[in-house]
């Protein structure tokens, strides 16, 4: 019975076969393509993150840095010789706690 199996003629016409090859490329093209979309997605959920976590909390930071080097250049900038120009400066670089 096997034999009979193999041995039939499996004939298509290549019209058949042409719309067989076609159909088979066209359905693993959008199994390739769900696949890659799926790979994006992944991808673009990782860099939000990366984003989010990392990148804002750095421009935190830089700000800090930029108020923080201000400060430090107005404290530089004072004559520590007239008590006044010292007194001034503290309110500048301090406005919260005043004089």
């Amino acid at each position: 019975m096997l034999v009979n199996l193999l041995s039939r003629d499996f004939s298509m016409s290549i019209k058949l076969k042409l719309i067989s090859v076609m159909t088979l490329m066209a359905l693993l093209l959008g199994v390739v393509t769900v696949i890659g979309l799926s790979g994006i997605n992944n991808v673009n959920q990782s860099m939000k993150t990366l984003y989010n976590d990392r990148l804002v909390a750095l421009g935190y930071l830089a700000n800090v840095t930029r108020q923080t080097d201000s400060v430090m250049f107005e404290i530089a900038s004072v004559d520590l010789a007239q008590p006044d120009n010292v007194t001034n400066a503290l309110n500048r670089v301090f406005p919260c706690c005043g004089g």
